[in-house]
């Protein structure tokens, strides 16, 4: 991880990522009962969670930039809402609670360190506990979309590997690959492909 790659890129007064929230997790959060907690992993300039907060949901955002936190921090007190802001690096991250939800859009990471989020999830979320996610697949850089994502497709996510992960322990509400129109900031903006999954946790 590198907080400095993305203190910088947060460094802007413009919201880089925009402030909309991703479209995946506006279609899945129907899932959630009121009041829920959740936990949005790599939450950057806080886009999401301010989403989650409006919409009265007890959020904790964890990101390794300080300057991203620090965006999410003066928006959520410009629009009065809570949001418990956790300096670290996801693989480092230590709760000492479980949540209703967690929320990934977008972390990048090499394989071995993919896994060890899927296996986190199980000690971060509650019983029947959903998962959201969304991640650019290969194809990015295969079909040549401009939409943003890592140059190594090997820190890209495919379906099948998914498919492996979540096959046990899991009861899997959506996981597909798909093409779709981003608009989300200036970094995400254009046609892209991507694979999501909304989960709920069945093993305790």
């Amino acid at each position: 991880m590198n907080p400095e790659f993305w203190n910088k890129r947060y460094a802007s007064e413009e919201w880089v990522y925009g402030l909309k929230e991703n479209d995946f997790l506006r279609e899945e959060i129907s899932r959630l009962k009121k009041g829920s907690s959740v936990l949005d992993l790599a939450s950057g300039e806080g886009r999401n969670s301010l989403f989650l907060a409006r919409r009265g949901f007890s959020v904790t955002a964890v990101e390794q930039s300080t300057v991203g936190l620090d965006k999410l921090k003066k928006q959520s007190e410009a629009e009065n809402l809570k949001v418990i802001c956790v300096q670290s690096d996801v693989l480092e991250f230590k709760a000492d609670q479980k949540f209703d939800a967690v929320v990934i859009t977008f972390l990048h990471l090499p394989p071995e360190q993919r896994k060890l989020v899927y296996r986190m999830l199980f000690s971060l979320l509650k019983p029947e506990g959903i998962f959201i996610a969304e991640w650019f697949h290969p194809d990015q850089r295969a079909k040549n979309f401009e939409s943003g994502g890592p140059e190594d497709p090997d820190l890209m996510v495919t379906l099948e590997e998914l498919r492996n992960e979540f096959e046990n322990g899991w009861k899997i509400f959506r996981l597909e690959h798909v093409e779709r129109d981003l608009d989300e900031g200036e970094k995400h903006s254009g046609r892209g492909s991507v694979v999501r999954i909304s989960a709920q946790k069945t093993q305790t």
